[in-house]
């Protein structure tokens, strides 16, 4: 009876017969109970059976000739499915290791690792740190580790050895085991262990580790640091690529920006519809994060000069036929052709100009026509900038909800445009009648920043506009208020608004 083979491991039971009294009972099945192997057999005609009595076994030796190959080959494809995995696995791995040492040059030795998950498609890693970390600067250690093509090593070391090692990481509050693998990017386990206390180790990665690693940063391919946000209070997280992944992401980056330089020297008629399009393409692209804030930086430079460019295309036409003298027409006719080259290069600063040199013209008392038009740009501004909010908000809100988040907390570039930020809430509420929102606009020219905040009545219970307003504005130097659903106020430290949108998502993380 112990012939047969029952259902285990993917592999079904054996087939074949049990001879009772003479006669062949099919088995049909044989299963693993209680440690032993249960028969289910179809009992032939006139056989009975009872504890005790004796009977043979017979397995179709043929069937299981033919599972066999199979059977094995399951092993072998579930063995290079799992290298295969390992070796995707590793470059992410490998490169939490350099985002980790990155993130303590820029940051310093007070940053501790808070979690972190390493699958074939990304990574991800929790650290501390109070404020947003310049992307930018982490990315660029990481990748230059990656140009220098890095020896990676590893070895056990006795773990009280290991400790000694200068500029050695390991998590706080982790039990090691001893011996403890040591693992390296840049310098050899025996230098470490010859001088442990060298200076220089801390120029280095090296990790307490016991996971899978690349043998030379060079076969990550490529590295792509796709988000940085926080996540709690004083914890941040970061979402990065490697190999084919951030290949992509940083080709797509690319593109887009090729894009941008497209668009740069349509028509402005054609410019403002252009801008809005790619702005929501940068917005939802999965691209890295240093290049998505520039990509924003060039579309938001984009879309004052479209804005400026009709205002000083009709003041020019008002110069053109206005009865003026002829010296002060060239003279303005020089300030409007000054504000079309200066659109291009820093659109806020143009705008500034533009305005100036007409309030100029109206003192005078010579060219009443350009002051007119000026008010009329400011409302065809006023009314773009309120489109714009509006916009982004809804941009930011329906990332958010696919997201599964409860809130938003978004910068809206409208330069702290109290009219343009109620539409912008009117606009989120309307499609995502359950998500609170906080929108901050800073204005670096006039030195303030504007807080917003909504909150649908449904959520009031647990956070209220008004206090969500005020802990942000304590940090930007200001104050406000309102009602419950609806807050807003206005501070002057434009300096601290990166520190403010933190704590606006620290205090919504905290009630929602």
């Amino acid at each position: 009876m112990g012939t047969v083979v029952s259902t285990s491991g993917g592999q079904v039971s054996d087939v074949g017969c049990v001879v009772a009294d003479g006669k062949e009972c099919d088995i049909l099945d044989a299963q693993v109970a209680a440690g032993y192997v249960l028969h289910h057999c179809q009992l032939a005609e006139g056989v009975t059976l009872k504890v005790g009595d004796t009977v043979t076994s017979r397995v179709n030796m043929e069937l299981r000739r033919m599972i066999a190959p199979n059977h094995t080959f399951t092993h072998v494809l579930n063995f290079a499915l799992s290298m295969e995995l390992r070796r995707m696995i590793a470059p992410n791995h490998t490169f939490t290791h350099v985002l980790n040492f990155a993130l303590r040059e820029v940051l310093g030795d007070h940053i501790d690792q808070k979690g972190s998950v390493v699958m074939a498609d990304k990574l991800r890693f929790d650290f501390s740190n109070n404020g947003a970390v310049d992307a930018d600067k982490v990315e660029a250690i990481v990748c230059e580790q990656l140009a220098k093509q890095v020896d990676v090593f590893s070895r056990e070391v006795a773990l009280t050895q290991a400790k000694e090692i200068n500029g050695l990481r390991a998590v706080f509050g982790e039990v090691y085991p001893d011996p403890v693998r040591v693992v390296s990017v840049g310098r050899s386990i025996d230098d470490l262990l010859a001088n442990p206390k060298e200076e220089s180790n801390k120029q280095h990665s090296i990790e307490f580790c016991g996971g899978t690693h690349l043998a030379n940063t060079r076969d990550a391919k490529a590295f792509a640091l796709i988000s940085e946000e926080g996540i709690a209070k004083g914890v941040r997280r970061i979402v990065a690529f490697t190999m084919d992944e951030a290949v992509k992401a940083i080709a797509e980056g690319e593109r887009l920006e090729a894009e941008i330089a497209k668009i740069s020297d349509l028509p402005e008629a054609e410019l403002g519809p252009a801008v809005g399009a790619l702005k929501q393409d940068v917005d939802v692209a999965v691209i890295p994060a240093p290049k998505k804030a520039t990509l924003r930086d060039q579309l938001a430079t984009l879309q004052k000069k479209a804005e400026l460019g009709p205002a000083v295309g009709a003041l020019k036409q008002d110069v053109d036929v206005a009865v003026i003298p002829a010296a002060k027409k060239a003279t303005l006719r020089d300030q409007l052709a000054t504000l079309q080259m200066k659109a291009a290069a820093n659109a806020n600063k143009a705008m500034g100009q533009d305005v100036a040199a007409a309030d100029t013209a109206v003192a005078e008392g010579k060219a009443f026509t350009v002051s007119y038009m000026v008010a009329d740009a400011s409302k065809a501004a006023a009314n773009a900038n309120k489109a714009k909010a509006m916009g982004q908000a809804v941009a930011a809100a329906d990332t958010a909800v696919a997201e599964g988040k409860a809130f938003i907390v978004s910068f809206i570039d409208v330069d702290a445009d109290t009219k343009a930020t109620t539409e912008a809430w009117n606009a989120v509420s309307a499609k995502h009648p359950g998500l609170c929102a906080m929108f901050i606009s800073p204005d670096a020219v006039k030195g303030k920043v504007l807080v917003y905040a909504g909150v649908p009545q449904e959520c009031t219970n647990k956070i209220k506009a008004g206090e969500w307003v005020n802990a942000v504005l304590k940090i930007v130097n200001g104050k406000g208020g309102g009602k419950p659903t609806t807050a807003q106020g206005q501070g002057t430290a434009v300096d601290k608004v990166d520190e403010g949108v933190q704590v606006g998502i620290e205090f919504a993380a905290l009630k929602l």
